[in-house]
């Protein structure tokens, strides 16, 4: 290539280079793509929307306090979440492709094509402005839809997902939500059924529910329950907002159900619930006065509300609720648990030495008992007939405070126990005097009624590997296994099975750390009525050293465990036996020679 020729090619470049620079720098730029079909619009700033479908009425709703409220085509709470889904969804809204203005006016058919000038909706959104879009049609491949923004030129297409979060009536945006509780406040509840009339009061103090009628307690956790039914029901569907229906034609006058939230003297809701449904019996008619509309909701979240009164009352007879510090028991004897520690009490006054699970379990089976029978309007005078004249069991609890230097006991409950009747053992509280209750006596025979029933409960103690033979008996017949060594073991003549190594070992064990589940008697006299017989089984332990320990079963407690006897401290004493040591005892001790 000769020089002349470079120079015509380095001039063509240096021409193309400043064309090119003079475009970039001064040519006219493109134009600018459009990201949102309604740039600049903040859901969270919209307070209201209006909405009217293709043949249907005006939707029209209202923001305040972040609460939606319809106005048209009905005055009626809103579903906030469904008018904040669509807001979001206009926010975000882009388009897939833009038709100018000017290609948009060349069209000859344009209603037909975009279906604008009769839209299948139109949208009004007011805030700090106004935007008005107009819906039209579908694409021809259905999965995006015309959208024409008044006031700015040329059609957006858009995908259709969002038009499923439009309402096809004024009923799709209504709040299906039987009562919201975060929008008013009570105290409380007056219920009209067909029992009668039922009146609660809350405490907002102590968290507690009563009935001020029969100045009894009423029960916290049915309140909870049935308070969370009516929040958690929804409408079915919404018959008419005529403010003359026929109210009887519904069962709604008088209503079947009616349950008013209060305030002081101010009533805050009121809900009404008539009949069945004829179509559906599982849904029955319901209004809220205050909005003038009749709908229906499924009969069966109302069910706790049909109760009669002694259904609401608290069948708990004691809810321990504060610590406990003393518990005095006034039974055969009087005597009083002191706590002594976090986890320790002493018997006041008194040298034995007392179970450390004792308290607890006193509080426990005290919180455990229920309520069966309520005999109400009991005077001094008909507290005989319940045995409460002269109780055979009071209990009180305190609790302790310091002040300086003084200590001071506060009764947090007390108690008595009269009587029993059909396996109910009457009682009192000190602060519902005027109310007698039946609870079970199985319950109730679980507290103490003396000192010496608190007695630590371990009985033998020793260690199942110094265990040198268990003699078990029964009459006159004797047989036993003899320990030959760790997991060996060896029974006497007449034995129809081998014996189990492993739970003659785990027997052992247990015998070694012999423990009362429930004291009964302190020197027992009349052993018979517990069936220790000298014809009934009994179970001898003999150590290696040569010491034997001996205990006698009897018949079964209500409580399903048996009776048993043993000398402790010098005394015969009655207990029931540990189930899981008996059923170990019979099946591997005594079952090998005496099967049936």
């Amino acid at each position: 290539m000769n020089s002349r020729s470079t120079w015509i090619w380095i001039g063509l470049a240096a021409a193309l280079f400043a064309v090119t620079f003079a475009l970039e720098k001064f040519g006219a730029k493109p134009p600018t793509v459009q990201t949102n079909v309604l740039p600049g619009l903040k859901a969270a700033a919209i307070t209201g929307i209006q909405l009217k479908p293709a043949g249907q009425d005006e939707i029209r709703a209202v923001q305040s306090s972040n609460t939606w409220r319809l106005l048209r085509p009905v005055a009626y709470p809103a579903q906030v979440a469904a008018i904040q889904n669509l807001l979001v969804a206009l926010e975000k809204l882009s388009p897939a492709h833009i038709i100018s203005g000017a290609e948009f006016r060349s069209r000859t058919n344009t209603d037909a094509e975009f279906g604008l000038i009769n839209p299948q909706a139109s949208i009004v959104l007011q805030g700090q402005d106004e935007r008005r879009l107009r819906v039209g049609s579908l694409t021809a491949p259905g999965d995006q839809v015309y959208v024409q923004v008044v006031g700015v030129d040329g059609v957006f297409i858009v995908d259709a997902d969002w038009l499923s979060l439009l309402p096809k009536s004024g009923d799709d945006w209504r709040d299906t939500a039987l009562a919201d509780f975060s929008t008013f406040d009570f105290s409380r509840i007056a219920i009209s059924n067909a029992n009668g009339v039922i009146d609660l009061q809350f405490d907002a103090t102590n968290k507690l529910w009563s009935l001020p009628r029969s100045h009894a307690r009423a029960d916290g956790g049915r309140m909870e329950s049935s308070l969370r039914s009516l929040l958690t029901t929804r409408v079915a569907q919404f018959i008419t907002d005529n403010t003359n229906a026929d109210l009887e034609a519904f069962g709604l006058q008088p209503p079947a159900l009616e349950i008013t939230f209060s305030h002081g003297t101010n009533i805050t809701e009121l809900l009404q619930f008539g009949k069945a449904v004829a179509t559906n019996t599982a849904m029955c008619y319901a209004r809220r006065p205050g909005w003038n509309t009749i709908f229906t909701i499924p009969s069966a979240q109302l069910a706790p509300w049909h109760a009669p009164v002694q259904d609401f009352r608290d069948h708990q007879l004691l809810a321990i609720t504060r610590p406990v510090d003393e518990i005095e028991i006034r039974g055969t004897e009087t005597f009083t648990l002191r706590r002594a520690g976090s986890n320790d009490w002493r018997i006041v006054g008194q040298e034995i030495s007392a179970d450390h699970g004792w308290a607890a379990a006193i509080l426990t089976n005290i919180a455990a008992l229920k309520i069966v029978s309520i005999w109400d309007a009991v005077t001094t005078f008909d507290l005989p007939k319940y045995g409460l004249d002269a109780p055979g069991l009071e209990i009180i609890l305190r609790n302790s405070s310091t002040n300086g230097s003084s200590v001071s006991n506060t009764v947090i409950a007390q108690l008595g126990f009269g009587t029993n009747r059909d396996d109910l053992v009457f009682v009192r509280r000190a602060d519902e005097s005027s109310s007698v209750y039946g609870v079970p006596q199985a319950g109730v025979q679980k507290l103490p009624v003396a000192a010496w029933q608190l007695r630590d409960r371990r009985i033998w103690n020793f260690s199942g590997t110094n265990v040198a033979r268990i003699t078990a008996q029964l009459g006159a017949r004797t047989w036993f296994a003899t320990h030959k060594g760790t997991n060996s073991w060896e029974f006497s003549p007449g034995a129809l099975t081998p014996p189990n190594d492993f739970a003659l070992e785990d027997i052992a064990d247990r015998f070694g750390e012999l423990s009362s589940t429930l004291w009964v008697e302190r020197d027992a006299r009349d052993l018979a009525k517990y069936e220790v017989t000298t014809n009934g089984y009994s179970a001898t332990v003999q150590l290696r050293t040569g010491e034997k320990f001996t205990v006698n079963l009897g018949r079964h407690a209500p409580s399903g465990y048996a009776y048993a006897a043993t000398v402790v401290d010098g005394k015969m004493w009655v207990f029931e036996f540990p189930i899981g040591l008996y059923e170990l005892f019979m099946y591997y001790v005594v079952a090998p020679y005496n099967p049936t």
